[in-house]
């Protein structure tokens, strides 16, 4: 088949990363002209393979651009009038809140300093509306990932997260809010998040962005590729992996991780929800990011009926196992302290109890099952001080 081209730079701040062309009706990458820096690529597994980079690449491009699960992407697109969410990001040159790197066609000459969206305004949208502000460059609620709407607000020159709860219950921001109580308590570093109400009374949880015009976050699906590691599992790789890029607690902060997510059941635990903060000019990786996006557990999305019928126990997406399972692989948290238990519960009720849609039947049943998940946490823990 025969396809109409254009080309673009893809850069990473001002460096010069990659030509390549996307077809004009599908917005599919067909083909990478030459690359100019290997070691900034946005997706670093293949080996110096252009057929291998492209393909990967190509996914980066469908992966910036909002999922078409989100239950507002067709709004979106008719709005914005594109046909897709490849369509929507290229014609915001790629541009987000999460890293450093940004496309624009080859006959255009754009500099970051004018074009990056930590020092420039950009678009906005009124309370979560796909309904943008005009007379700004760049909408970074393009390029955002997840199902829930949600988007960036710059507010004194600070850019924050809006992101609303799904389903009739909304319960997502309330979620948000009590892990970073429970987290707060432990002296677990973490994004915080508080819920706000926006018009006809509907909860939003806000946060500010982790990263600045200096850092950037990159996701562990980069990280797990970052470095050649055979023989070893997922877990052991991946702390492996930043352990030899210079972050020495690596462990530690992804234990402090598994253990929150089982106490509170997260069920949203994958590959691009944790990671590093990494220089943005030099690559260094700093540290582990701070926790973030909690929404997905103490039972969201059931009912009192649901969780009775099925099991308790959660998934951990990037372990592949149960979370309860997942417990295997930490050491002993020095941070935990049994005397705080009582206060997790009354987080946990309490917050729960500021969502109005929430039966009191199902706020006590998800306290009893946490009640129990800390029973068990304590009993795992302390068989581990004795290898100690």
């Amino acid at each position: 088949m025969d396809y109409e081209y254009k080309e673009y730079y893809l850069k990473h701040k001002n460096n010069l990363v990659m030509k390549f062309a996307l077809d004009t009706e599908h917005y599919i990458v067909r083909k990478a002209d030459e690359i100019y820096d290997y070691e900034r690529l946005p997706v670093i597994y293949g080996n110096n393979d252009i057929s291998l980079i492209l393909r990967n690449f190509d996914k980066w491009v469908e992966m910036r651009g909002i999922p078409k699960s989100r239950e507002d992407y067709n709004v979106i697109t008719y709005k914005n009038k594109k046909k897709s969410n490849r369509e929507l990001t290229v014609g915001e040159y790629a541009l987000n809140l999460t890293d450093h790197y940004w496309i624009h066609s080859v006959n255009e000459n754009f500099k970051w300093e004018d074009m990056n969206l930590f020092d420039n305004d950009y678009k906005q949208e009124e309370e979560l509306k796909p309904i943008l502000l005009e007379g700004k460059r760049g909408n970074p609620n393009v390029s955002v990932d997840g199902n829930q709407i949600k988007a960036w607000k710059k507010e004194n020159n600070i850019n924050y997260l809006w992101k609303k709860g799904r389903g009739e219950r909304m319960q997502e921001p309330f979620n948000e809010e009590i892990a970073s109580k429970i987290m707060d308590l432990y002296g677990i570093e973490h994004v915080a998040y508080n819920v706000k109400r926006i018009s006809n009374n509907i909860p939003v949880s806000i946060c500010e962005c982790m990263i600045d015009k200096d850092t950037e976050y990159m996701g562990a699906d980069y990280v797990m590729y970052a470095i050649e590691k055979k023989g070893l599992d997922k877990y052991e790789r991946y702390v492996s992996i930043c352990k030899e890029k210079g972050i020495a607690d690596a462990k530690n902060r992804i234990d402090e991780m598994i253990a929150i997510d089982y106490i509170i059941g997260n069920e949203d635990r994958h590959s691009w929800n944790f990671g590093i903060i990494r220089n943005a000019d030099n690559l260094e990786w700093i540290k582990i990011a701070p926790i973030f996006d909690n929404g997905n557990s103490l039972f969201y999305d059931t009912d009192n009926k649901e969780i009775m019928n099925e099991k308790k126990d959660s998934f951990c997406r990037w372990l592949d196992c149960e979370n309860q399972a997942a417990l295997k692989n930490i050491d002993y948290p020095e941070w935990y302290n049994k005397n705080k238990k009582n206060d997790v519960i009354n987080i946990i009720h309490e917050g729960l109890k500021k969502n109005e849609k929430l039966k009191i039947n199902k706020v006590n049943y998800v306290v009893k099952i946490v009640e129990e998940r800390l029973k068990h946490f304590e009993k795992a823990i302390s068989n581990k001080k004795e290898w100690n």
